[in-house]
């Protein structure tokens, strides 16, 4: 009886022991997996907030890019808006012209 009474407390000591060293070593190994997470973390933001730089530069150049083609779009309609008024008002003269004529050359087929 003696002698499992003597290898029940060695047993026990020994699970102890064992016990404080896993405890330790389970410690530092969630502090290491804490550090690298924070460590991640760090790295995802950094990444998550050049992705946004960059993608808020990009969307300040495509929006340049879009206005300064509306304004060349607008200047261009204009541009043609003018020249079709031109072409209109000479095309109309033209008209007015040769109805004109017309009317002077009847007028002077019937005298």
């Amino acid at each position: 009886m003696a002698l499992i009474s003597t290898a029940a407390t060695i047993l026990g000591v020994f699970l102890a022991v064992y016990g404080m060293i896993n405890n330790k070593t389970l410690k530092k190994e969630s502090a290491l997996t804490r550090e690298a997470i924070q460590s991640n973390m760090e790295a995802i933001k950094s990444e998550a907030r050049l992705t946004r730089e960059m993608i808020q530069s990009e969307n300040r150049s495509t929006r340049e890019m879009i206005q300064s083609e509306n304004r060349s779009t607008r200047e261009m309609i204009q541009s043609e808006d003018r020249s079709t008024r031109e072409m209109i008002r000479e095309t109309t003269k033209y008209i007015a012209d040769l109805i004109a004529s017309g009317k002077r050359g009847l007028a002077g087929g019937q005298a």
